[in-house]
């Protein structure tokens, strides 16, 4: 019933995969799904076959898992873009700092998974790639942490660096990280596009102020993490948290009533909402229709 409403209010078709078979990516017919979702599984309702004569260039391709775990789908993915990067003929010692670097993309709130997935994903790389530990390339998996600004350091900063940088949309995004270890990818950054504010503080230089640096630190870390949550992705992958409103604390309550009012009910629901909202705008043209793959949490 919940799927249901789901799919008449995003105006999308919901495509449901209910197992994960442990063959799931062994053949490679059974691989390719890119569109603006990636199923990896062939027991899913319908495929989405993109070729990649399409204009789609294997480097171009950024997969994220919103609650990535310890890293179980990204490394069924790692086995499907190795096949894509072979199939289009590139070196094979030079495919897993590609995929690595360019393609692979994790969020997460718990420390001890997110170390989990990045060992695994660099394992990966190594198997395809003895001297891999040599490259220095650490995988994409960010776990999210709460970040908390007081008023007047914050003032202190924007003054120092130029305050005509911080927008209001750039000040709210600032502030958005302060529960992040509670509300994880459910976070919509206010500045939806964070990259130019990251390339330009970065370049200020605050070396010679100890407690501007702190500062300083703080509000790049916060923009990389906004850049994870942000719309940069042609395919979002999700095996979501199922829990019930009932399990929900206040301040989770109270976050899920005010953003995510139609779909409050189970934060499974909440995470469809934003696996599409993560999504790259611009792919989707690509497709006649919208589709977003999850994994159901009813198996009836």
């Amino acid at each position: 019933m919940l799927l249901s409403k789901l799919q008449q209010q995003l105006g999308i078709r919901l495509v449901i995969i209910r197992w994960i078979p442990t063959t799931g990516l062994s053949r490679f017919d059974d691989r390719l799904l890119v569109g603006v979702a990636l199923i990896l599984y062939p027991s899913a309702t319908q495929r989405i076959e993109i070729d990649l004569d399409d204009g789609v260039n294997p480097k171009e391709i950024k997969i994220c898992d919103p609650a990535c775990g310890s890293g179980h789908m990204l490394t069924y993915a790692f086995d499907l873009l190795y096949a894509i990067y072979e199939e289009e003929g590139y070196e094979p010692s030079e495919i897993p700092k590609k995929i690595l670097n360019h393609n692979l993309y994790g969020i997460e709130i718990d420390e001890r998974a997110g170390v989990l997935a990045a060992f695994a994903l660099t394992m990966k790389a190594r198997a395809k790639q003895r001297r891999f530990f040599n490259k220095g390339i650490s995988p994409n998996i960010c776990v999210l942490e709460n970040v908390h600004f007081d008023e007047v350091e914050l003032n202190n900063y924007m003054d120092f660096v130029g305050s005509d940088l911080f927008t209001v949309p750039l000040q709210t995004t600032l502030r958005q990280f302060e529960e992040a270890d509670n509300f994880g990818s459910l976070i919509r950054p206010e500045l939806t596009d964070v990259s130019w504010a990251h390339k330009t503080l970065n370049e200020k230089n605050v070396s010679g102020h100890l407690f501007l640096s702190q500062i300083h630190l703080k509000v790049l870390h916060v923009l990389r993490q906004a850049d994870y949550l942000s719309p940069k992705y042609h395919v979002v992958l999700a095996n979501p948290p199922y829990m019930g409103s009932k399990g929900f604390g206040t301040s989770l309550k109270s976050f899920m009533n005010d953003h995510f009012a139609s779909a409050k009910a189970d934060l499974f629901a909440a995470f469809i909402y934003r696996v599409g909202e993560q999504l790259l705008q611009e792919f989707s043209d690509i497709l006649s229709t919208e589709r977003i793959g999850a994994i159901n949490p009813d198996n009836a």
